[in-house]
């Protein structure tokens, strides 16, 4: 138990930092790493060599993150001096929409939408939230929180699929399986969503007005959380994991704008006059949208250029470790090529051009390495206790940060399957995103959940352990730090994950709950 205390050491004192203290996620983010570093050599004995080797690792791992975060802010920027931004915020605003209406319209339905193809919801949605006029904590959180029940089903279900093969190839030796276990799982990870999904919808209007707000928005958020839930529900069920998130939030969208027509009996739409037509306004974010889908379906089905998307670019590390960075196929590529592309359409003066370039270099590079140091920690606890045999990293459990948490909520006896979520939501924090982290504990969830709930109840173990990891979204630094970023409201991630955290935490316990009448 106390080598797991002090594994978790890291973690706690960002987090002290970050709500106790108002510090900064690169300033925490930094410290964290030193004193895991710290930890890692001198109580779980890991090499040093080894230390900085998985350092590098997850770094160059957050590449996908950090790079996207980048690049998000730099299509934020051109938009913002383009105008594009505002005549978007304009058209919006024509719109009769009340404002718990707006809350779940934008971030549960679209948000859903955006995650679900691959695009980034909180990039893009908090400069839309500020424009409309809400303030710069809820602009930041609100986006952090609405996509959050539908992490699973990101990406084309990737936290589902990718997780899948791992288990198929690595823990039941069956690479045949993989398709199976990535249904299953999908289908149990949707038993969880009624519940999650108004949850979080509940807890959003409280954030902005407490229970007068909760009040006015209940029926929003009931249709919002339900039609999301079973939407997903049905297409996992007919279609597996990989289009649910698409059609959920598409369906949050349809069903709220019947609700508001049958409520009102019309949908009033201002008059606006603008010189700049929607569609160019919209179309780097249209170009994004499109190239998201077809990056997507061309990967994960092998079709169209696959090959040419996949292309390898491998970076050595140490041993047996590398990292295939696949540029092409990553979602901060075509983030950037949809701003390029732009540039004809919006028409952007040279000196907007230079103002573009100059704020961009002022607001790119702190969250930049916020989401890279929090990748090194999370690598750092994964390597710890390891060292190299015949060219290999062997892990010692024993040594290995990772497991003795791991062993430790294995230890709770008839309460583990109510507290194996938390090593979900603990891992998505660490990890960045709920991927790495279903990757990195399925192994620790497999060996714990069949020692005492037997093999059968693994995957449904799994299962919690992936919605408390999509979950922990709306208190997870480096996702926090991006939605930030965009905003130029780095700095305000400890206010939002203090406000944050209880409602996380809250349907944390509830997945727990549940999975223990499921097991």
């Amino acid at each position: 138990m106390i080598s797991a205390i002090v594994a978790v050491t890291p973690i706690i004192v960002i987090f002290i930092g970050l709500v106790g203290f108002r510090k900064g996620g690169t300033t925490m983010g930094i410290l964290g790493w030193l004193l895991c570093c710290f930890l890692a050599i001198s109580y779980f004995k890991t090499p040093v060599d080894i230390t900085l080797g998985a350092s590098v690792y997850g770094i160059l791992k957050s590449l996908g993150i950090t790079l996207i975060v980048s690049f998000s802010i730099l299509q934020i920027i051109f938009m913002d001096k383009t105008g594009a931004l505002k005549r978007i915020i304009s058209e919006i605003k024509r719109y009769d929409f009340e404002k718990p209406e707006l809350i779940m319209l934008l971030n549960i339905g679209f948000g859903s939408f955006l995650v679900g193809i691959g695009a980034t919801p909180v990039s893009m949605l908090p400069p839309v939230m500020m424009g409309l006029g809400f303030s710069p904590f809820l602009s930041v959180a609100l986006p952090c929180l609405g996509y959050n029940p539908l992490t699973s089903f990101a990406l084309l279900g990737i936290p589902i699929t990718l997780p899948a093969d791992y288990i198929a190839n690595s823990i039941y030796n069956n690479p045949a399986t993989a398709e199976q276990i990535a249904y299953d799982l999908g289908m149990k990870i949707s038993i969880y969503l009624p519940f999650i999904s108004t949850g979080f919808a509940f807890g959003m209007l409280y954030l902005v007005g407490k229970w007068s707000m909760m009040k006015k928005g209940a029926s929003y958020a009931l249709i919002s959380g339900l039609v999301l839930a079973f939407t997903t529900m049905i297409f996992a069920k007919y279609t597996g994991p990989m289009i649910p998130g698409i059609f959920g939030g598409l369906a949050v969208v349809i069903a709220l704008v019947i609700y508001k027509k049958y409520r009102t009996g019309k949908i009033e739409r201002r008059e606006l006059k603008s010189e700049m037509p929607l569609w160019r306004a919209l179309f780097p974010w249209i170009t994004l949208v499109i190239f998201s889908l077809m990056v997507s379906l061309a990967v994960f089905n092998h079709i169209g250029p696959y090959k040419l998307l996949t292309t390898p670019f491998v970076v050595h590390v140490m041993a047996n470790r590398s990292v295939d960075l696949q540029i092409l196929s990553k979602a901060y590529f075509w983030v950037l090529v949809s701003t390029l592309i732009s540039i004809p359409v919006l028409k952007p003066t040279k000196e907007q051009l230079k103002d573009i370039t100059k704020t961009w270099i002022i607001r790119g590079y702190k969250p930049m390495i916020a989401a890279a140091i929090f990748f090194a920690i999370a690598f750092v606890m994964d390597w710890s206790g390891s060292s190299i045999v015949n060219g290999k990293i062997t892990v010692d459990t024993g040594r290995n940060m990772n497991y003795v948490i791991g062993d430790a909520l294995s230890k709770t006896g008839p309460f583990y399957a109510l507290l194996a979520p938390l090593l979900g939501l603990f891992g998505a924090v660490v990890a960045g995103s709920e991927t790495p982290s279903n990757v990195m504990f399925a192994r620790i969830q497999y060996i714990a959940s069949t020692k005492l709930l037997g093999e059968k109840n693994y995957l449904q173990i799994m299962a919690a352990h992936s919605t408390a990891g999509g979950i922990a979204s709306g208190i997870t630094p480096a996702k926090i730090v991006n939605a930030a970023a965009v905003v130029n409201k780095i700095g305000i991630e400890g206010e939002v994950i203090k406000k944050t955290l209880l409602l996380c935490v809250l349907l944390t316990i509830l997945t727990g709950i549940i999975t223990m009448f499921l097991v």
